[in-house]
């Protein structure tokens, strides 16, 4: 599923169009997928960390403006997937290393080399009526370079802007969510997702785009413009070793021109080369963004945000400054810009430094026939922070195996685990702060057995988060390839430092609730799980085990959303 292979960084050429040295396999491709949908089950912890034990990736979110008023919030935040390959070849953010933080749509797009070797964000071939109808005609993009576009494509992704991502769904029959009222002449909604965002269609883009925006209702009745369409450079493709399939692409986004609330309060955004330089809100509320030029990467310019002031337009205002190094990753020609400080209105100070290994991917063993055999690089890794207050935070990653069971036969035989650049430690240090918390993951090797035709196979595995007296965490997550419960945690124990154990929870879950079609198929063997991200799982009970004594909580019953209407709690001693 999640894998990441060898990066090649010779020049390939598919219909005249170079790939700016830099490309990806279905082996590795979907990370990004998955990163996006993964259960961030231990929270927001001390520094804004995201852990996943799944997989065991590393996902740091911080606000740095965050403006209240009358009317929506203006929210400016950046988030770094710690380790990302991503980063190194090609995609880089509006904050170096680290991706500005708005609410936006963004999908794949491929260059139709035969027309006019443009990536633009289209549902069918050029010249179709319907190619730039990507909202009313929503699907996967057309087959190009010799195989389905499924094989490339990973849907189309909603970010809410406060660090939640979610897949868009077209909207079925049997979908659960009713279809909103008529809002500015807005009657149809064909999209939405997991949550309950419903998606209407706009006719046209608010910077002369070709093609439709979108407009969106989120389950708070807040209402966005996602009209903006822009573009940035994006990784390679190769379908895999030996293979014909070729792709070069970008990535497309659809940013907000206006969002409003309820009561028609609203915040308007304008845009520059790129990305946002103003957001202004009715109440006067003003923020001014200032880029400084960074590269360009498949022949798309990129920038990197150097100023934020925040104000009013006419008044004055505070600035936060943004400083970069060069040459981290650096992959051919093209120099990537990591950030290394950020400095505040009152003067203090964020720091950030990573090792050069931190964004180099996995390197893969593979048999005569291309097929893959197992990672033999560690790329150990670390990135460092340290926060205004002091605090200093080190992160250190290696690429690690996981497994998954009941994985389906191919033709390079089973292969059912992944690879990821997990966690290992994070260390904290500064005013009488010291200690350190090691992480471990179990490797099931269930993953080369035929599981349909065996009892000895599990559908879970474990992650320990080991604290500094000796004590630890276990978190039990489903691994059950093709389970919609994939990456959900079903026990988390805690142990004192003698290994005896303080406390128990048992998960469960009810049967899931289809929400619609993203389109995601993938290639058979690549491990892509459609149901994982169309699927609408709710908790339906959890026993929690102190001291003998036991505390229940049970949804007896659900609402047509598979939501819990009624719940039932217990608690009980051993007999």
């Amino acid at each position: 599923m999640l894998r990441y292979a060898a990066l090649g960084t010779i020049c390939l050429v598919l219909g005249g169009v170079p790939f700016d040295g830099a490309a990806q396999s279905e082996d590795d491709d979907y990370s990004a997928l998955v990163r996006e949908d993964a259960v961030r089950q231990e929270g927001r912890e001390m520094l804004g960390e995201m852990h996943d034990p799944y997989t065991g990736l590393l996902t740091l979110l911080h606000f740095d403006v965050v403006e209240e008023g009358v009317g929506p919030t203006i929210r400016i935040g950046r988030t770094i997937d710690v380790g990302d390959s991503q980063f190194t070849i090609g995609q880089s953010g509006e904050f170096g290393d680290w991706r500005m933080v708005l609410p936006m749509l963004t999908t794949l797009a491929a260059t139709d080399a035969d027309v006019n070797g443009e990536d633009e964000w289209i549902v069918e071939r050029f010249g179709h009526p319907d190619a730039y109808k990507r909202c009313t005609a929503f699907k996967a993009p057309p087959s190009e370079g010799g195989g389905p576009a499924q094989i490339w494509w990973l849907g189309v992704s909603l970010h809410d802007g406060e660090g939640r991502t979610e897949m868009l769904l077209r909207r079925e029959e049997s979908t659960p969510f009713s279809v909103p009222s008529a809002v500015f002449n807005i009657k149809d909604y064909p999209l939405l997702t997991r949550s309950g965002w419903s998606i209407g269609c706009l006719p046209s883009t608010s910077n002369g785009e070709k093609g439709e925006g979108f407009f969106a209702i989120d389950p708070s009745g807040y209402r966005y413009w996602f009209d903006h369409i822009h573009y940035k450079g994006h990784h390679g493709f190769i379908r895999s070793a030996g293979s014909a399939l070729k792709e070069t692409r970008s990535r497309a986004f659809a940013f907000p021109s206006r969002i409003e609330d309820r009561f028609g309060n609203s915040l308007s955004i304008s845009y520059g080369k790129y990305g946002p330089v103003a957001i202004s809100a009715s109440d006067g509320r003003y923020v001014g963004i200032d880029w400084r030029e960074g590269g360009s990467f498949q022949g798309i310019a990129y920038g990197l945000v150097s100023e934020i002031k925040v104000g009013v337009k006419e008044g004055s205002s505070r600035s936060y400054f943004y400083h970069y190094g060069a040459d981290v990753g650096k992959v051919a020609d093209s120099s990537k810009f990591a950030l290394t400080k950020l400095v505040q209105p009152d003067g203090s100070s964020w720091v950030f430094s990573t090792s050069r290994d931190a964004y180099r991917p996995a390197k893969y063993a593979r048999t005569s026939r291309g097929c893959l055999a197992d990672i033999h690089r560690s790329g150990a890794a670390f990135f460092e922070m340290t926060v205004p207050s002091g605090l200093s935070a080190r992160y250190e990653l290696s690429n690690t195996r996981h497994g998954y069971s009941f994985a389906p036969a191919s033709s390079c035989g089973r292969v059912g685990f992944f690879v990821a650049k997990s966690l290992k430690r994070a260390h904290y240090s500064g005013p009488g702060v010291d200690f350190s918390l090691h992480y471990e993951y179990v490797f099931d090797r269930s993953f080369r057995k035929d599981c349909a035709h065996r009892t000895d196979c599990v559908d879970y595995t474990s992650m320990d988060v080991i604290f500094p007296d000796g004590g630890k965490r276990r978190i039990y997550s489903v691994n059950k390839y093709g389970d919609v419960r994939e990456g959900l945690p079903v026990r988390i124990e805690v142990f004192d430092p003698q290994g005896r154990i303080l406390r128990r929870e048992d998960i469960s879950y009810a049967e899931g609730v289809s929400v619609g079609s993203s389109f995601v198929v993938g290639p058979r063997d690549s491990g892509i799980n459609p149901a994982r991200f169309q699927t609408l799982i709710t908790e339906s009970g959890r026993i929690v085990a102190v001291d003998g004594q036991y505390y229940s909580r049970k949804v007896v019953e659900f609402d047509s959303l598979g939501r819990p209407s009624k719940i039932e709690s217990v608690n009980y001693r051993d007999p």
